[in-house]
């Protein structure tokens, strides 16, 4: 119950907790008599804005297993999981606001517990409104919630970025009585820092729903605020899995096949499997960086030359083939991507080959040991 109606007030001390133009129009009722405060303090009863209903707690259907790729370039504020709907609830709240109330404001508050985040994203399609993110406990995961009221019809919400970080969204009605209010919550898990860590975000509450005044102050009328919380939920950082060394042998080659800029050696086949592939995944690339360096001539290196160690063979290099792709290997960072890949697959192989290059005019006999580093880059 309203401050006003639970007890008849002096004029005076209504008038100290009035503010704005009705302080003003209180004034002239002072000029006129001082003899009915039971008068006033019945006015201010009739313009209360009273609700009831709510009550409901709601776990909202968030995957308990998000899997992100470790190594990718995904920016700042990229969603880490669709968003997910939580059940329409139009008729969540009933208000009445007699004539001279003020607004009624449908309203989605954060949790006390939660702390801003300091970035904010576009909410779902269609609504034209930047939706706040708070931490999740899981560095470089946040969770942003959306709420899409209710009031006298669905609204989109309020057009802007929203002026506090304790509200997800809010909206107007005006006055009258039996206004249903109500709303949908919206919930993702967003990108906030460069590097997403593995993690588990506790079960907790993201979002209560409550009718307020234009001020943001709760109504009275004994209704109970609706409150939305999301599951325990495992943020695991994906990446394949490769073996640790893989070697090929090139075999023993005479110099005297050998005679010229671009002579090369027989072709050697070799396959690396790539294992474990998250199913979350959408895209795989390679990369092959030369831990020996390239040749001297870049149009050598674009054919997918390498250098080898040094105190080896003079004059020569080692040339490397992506079998599935038809292609020489380009020189890191230039990355491949993995043919046949399909999302949910576990498993690939990366079909290459490798062969003898000769990279000068001239060769002088020797090893010929070279190594390079496998770069998977995922989407």
């Amino acid at each position: 119950m309203s401050r006003y109606t639970k007890k008849l007030i002096p004029v005076r001390r209504w008038l100290a907790a009035s503010k704005g133009s009705g302080a003003r129009r209180a004034w002239h009722w002072q000029r006129m008599s001082v003899l009915v405060p039971g008068l006033l303090a019945s006015a201010a009863a009739s313009a209360a804005i009273t609700c009831t209903g709510g009550g409901g707690t709601t776990t909202l259907a968030l995957p308990t297993l998000v899997v992100i790729p470790r190594d990718t370039s995904m920016p700042v504020g990229t969603l880490l999981t669709p968003w997910v709907a939580g059940p329409e609830r139009p008729y969540t709240f009933t208000c009445n606001a007699p004539g001279g109330s003020g607004w009624l404001r449908g309203m989605s508050r954060n949790a006390s517990g939660l702390v801003s985040a300091g970035i904010s994203v576009p909410a779902p399609s269609g609504y034209a409104v930047n939706v706040n993110v708070a931490q999740s406990g899981v560095p470089g995961v946040g969770i942003a919630v959306y709420y899409r009221p209710y009031l006298r019809g669905w609204q989109v919400g309020f057009r802007a970025v929203l002026p506090d970080w304790g509200q997800t969204s809010l909206d107007y009605t005006g006055t009258g009585a039996g206004n249903q209010l109500g709303g949908q919550i919206y919930t993702a898990l967003v990108k906030t820092a460069g590097v997403v860590s593995a993690g588990n975000v506790v079960p907790m509450e993201v979002a209560t729903i409550l009718p307020t005044a234009a001020s943001g102050t709760p109504l009275g009328g004994g209704f109970t605020p609706d409150r939305y919380r999301i599951p325990a939920i495992r943020i695991q950082a994906g990446a394949c899995v490769i073996p640790s060394d893989t070697r090929v042998a090139l075999g023993d080659q005479k110099r005297t096949a050998f005679t010229a800029h671009g002579a090369t050696g027989p072709w050697v086949d070799f396959r690396i499997p790539v294992t474990g592939c998250p199913a979350a995944l959408t895209a795989i690339e390679y990369g092959l960086r030369s831990v020996n360096g390239l040749p001297p001539d870049p149009a050598d290196s674009a054919k997918g030359v390498i250098a080898i160690a040094p105190g080896g063979a003079k004059g020569i290099g080692i040339q490397l083939w992506d079998n599935a792709t038809g292609a020489a290997v380009p020189p890191y960072p230039t990355r491949m991507g993995l043919r046949g890949f399909v999302p949910g697959t576990a498993a690939y192989t990366l079909d290459l080959r490798a062969r003898m290059y000769q990279t000068l005019p001239a060769t002088e006999p020797g090893p010929v040991d070279a190594q390079v580093e496998i770069t998977m880059m995922y989407r």
